[in-house]
């Protein structure tokens, strides 16, 4: 008799992973991966939720954890069934934790612990976790009910820090061949640098030793980690305004929209009452309540359709995803829907709508919260596509994006909600189909955009000391192209190298450069190079990682292979 697996993430069930089984008389395996929000579903259970499918109402559960040894061991061990009206069928619901909720990502806002609130799930509770009872130790509180949030969240900090401070490095053994071993053997910094990861993920200040933010290239040349890419000062940054984190801009850009324009609103995933999974919604709920800031559930194609549909009535919403990963769940909606609306309607209905949030690589979240998805949504009609970069530009686009009467894709890097710069004063907007002039030059073209802005100007500083003067432009518009500055740029230099975090395959790169070659190939005197992500998964592992995406050190290569004239490697 076969056995059906079915994995189960967070919106499972939302996202019909269960409907319409087509052998109702067959054992089913129900893997669930519980993961915490601030809102969570009706239903206590995943067994609960299944019984709603299929009049499925005497479905019971087993609840548990992953024993040893062997993954069929708990079906051997404890099989259990479950009758349902005319069939035998047989679910296992194996609840397991994803990873430690305090190694979340430095941008996040913590997990539900250190917000008060407890995931019943994880059977955590005073008395049977070291950490509450730290926490009621040091608080001389009764019960744990009772503790407000921020003692929790110093309680949280104190412990991690105590942690970390028992962490030496030097007494980490290492095979002699592992990655990092071989690195201390020709980098004598690595423990500096290996330190510095820790604090990151911390969410500590970025600092180099002296104190000043950010860390200097000429101690840290790991490029592809995660400290390296903040380090650089913006190129172009805004006169006059006050010095901002990237998701403060956001923010900002976000709050003085919805007080200037009422019919301005929010939804998402945890962008009310939790703030946002990166701050970008951070106390708005307060100002604006739920009726402008709505956390739906954990279903993407249900909620951005809801968006389509208030955009259509004029509204102008701005959807947040947790992750541009889980936008492949709402791929229906935004092709068929929000980007053919307009002309499907006969020019009847605007979709004036923001869809935004992180994406990207370098955090060590895996493959599938490591997406670079451009190159996806570039191919559907209807839809412009804006990839930001600064403080500066982050706040200008936004602004610019909600006031469009088109459905906008603005991308945020993942790794740049921490970067710090100057934002424009008043009420500033820039245009969402123009490129930025970040360094002018005459040797060769650079063009890139989102977080390759900042690892092209590493490689730049570089170039500068062997005596190239290369053109960096960053793109911002993935869609339309700004072909003018483009073009420009490539008639002042005859030479053009496009690095991009997106896959060589159908990239980004590979849509620009064959534009390039139609429009401009007179104008070239050297073909078009691209220096783009491997055609792999991302890896978890940081080396594994660091190795899938473009490095500062491939930009030189390339810089001096094409001003030389001589053939870029592929």
């Amino acid at each position: 008799m076969a056995l059906a697996r079915i994995s189960a993430v967070a919106s499972s069930s939302s996202q019909t992973t269960f409907h319409g089984c087509p052998l109702p008389s067959s054992p089913f395996l129900v893997q669930r991966v519980s993961l915490a929000t601030a809102l969570r579903r009706p239903a206590r259970h995943t067994a609960q939720t299944l019984c709603a499918f299929g009049g499925r109402k005497q479905l019971s559960q087993h609840q548990g954890v992953n024993p040893a040894p062997g993954p069929l061991a708990p079906i051997a061990n404890a099989p259990l069934h479950y009758k349902v009206p005319g069939a035998l069928l047989l679910i296992w619901v194996v609840l397991r934790i994803a990873k430690k909720l305090t190694k979340r990502n430095s941008g996040s806002m913590g997990d539900l612990e250190s917000r008060g609130l407890v995931d019943d799930e994880r059977g955590r509770t005073p008395g049977k976790d070291p950490f509450y009872d730290d926490v009621m130790k040091n608080m001389n509180t009764v019960a744990f009910e009772e503790l407000s949030k921020e003692q929790i969240m110093a309680a949280r900090k104190r412990r991690s820090l105590e942690r970390d401070a028992d962490l030496d490095l030097s007494k980490v053994e290492l095979p002699d061949n592992h990655p990092w071993a071989v690195k201390k053997q020709v980098d004598p910094q690595e423990e500096e640098l290996q330190k510095a990861r820790l604090n990151i993920r911390r969410g500590a200040p970025l600092q180099d030793l002296s104190g000043n933010r950010g860390f200097p290239d000429d101690k840290f040349k790991h490029s592809a980690g995660r400290a390296g890419r903040h380090s650089l000062q913006v190129a172009a940054a805004a006169k006059g305004g006050k010095q901002k984190f990237m998701w403060e801009a956001l923010r900002e850009a976000t709050d003085e929209e919805m007080e200037r324009d009422p019919t301005v609103l929010v939804m998402g995933e945890d962008v009310g009452h939790y703030g946002g999974s990166y701050k970008v919604t951070y106390d708005l709920y307060k100002k604006y309540g739920d009726m402008r800031l709505l956390d739906t559930p954990i279903c993407e194609n249900g909620f951005m359709g809801m968006g389509i549909g208030a955009a259509m009535t004029g509204l102008r919403p701005i959807v947040e995803g947790m992750n541009m990963g889980f936008l492949l769940l709402a791929y229906n909606q935004i092709s068929n829907n929000a980007g053919m609306l307009h002309y499907t309607s006969g020019g009847q209905y605007k979709v004036p709508m923001v869809i935004r949030g992180p994406g990207g690589v370098g955090r060590q979240l895996g493959a599938e919260h490591s997406q670079r998805l451009e190159s996806y949504f570039q191919s559907i009609p209807g839809v412009q596509l804006v990839a930001v970069s600064t403080t500066a530009n982050a706040k200008a686009l936004l602004k610019s994006a909600i006031r469009s009467d088109n459905p906008i894709i603005f991308f945020e890097h993942v790794l740049l909600y921490n970067v710090k710069g100057e934002t424009h004063e008043g009420d500033y907007c820039q245009p969402l189909e123009r490129a930025e002039m970040v360094r002018s030059g005459r040797d060769v073209t650079i063009l890139c955009y989102s977080r390759m802005r900042y690892v092209v100007m590493q490689a730049v500083q570089e170039l500068e000391k062997q005596g190239y003067d290369p053109e960096v432009v960053d793109l911002i518009s993935l869609k339309p192209f700004d072909m003018e500055t483009i073009s420009n740029s490539v008639k002042k230099t005859r030479k053009v190298i496009i690095v991009e975090e997106c896959m060589k395959t159908g990239g980004i790169g590979a849509s620009l450069s064959a534009v390039i070659n139609e429009a401009l190939f007179d104008d070239l005197d050297y073909q078009v190079v691209r220096l783009s992500s491997q055609d792999v998964p991302t890896a978890y592992a940081y080396e594994l990682e660091a190795a899938t995406i473009v490095q500062p050190e491939q930009v030189i290569e390339a810089v001096q292979r094409v001003v030389a004239g001589t053939a870029v490697p592929a």
